[in-house]
């Protein structure tokens, strides 16, 4: 494992830590895990609100 991720829509954007074990911590919302995918791969994983 190299890396845990919580999504939370309280979460303002998106953090990311290191532990003393190397170990990343994410924490974003669903709004931002979404923006980013698409900007990643050019889709999104659910469709958009209305």
């Amino acid at each position: 494992m190299r890396h845990v991720g919580f999504e939370d829509d309280s979460a303002q954007g998106y953090t990311k830590s290191e532990d003393v074990n190397g170990l990343e911590w994410e924490l974003f919302s669903a709004m931002e895990q979404d923006r980013r995918i698409v900007d990643t791969y050019g889709v999104a994983i659910r469709p958009a609100e209305s």
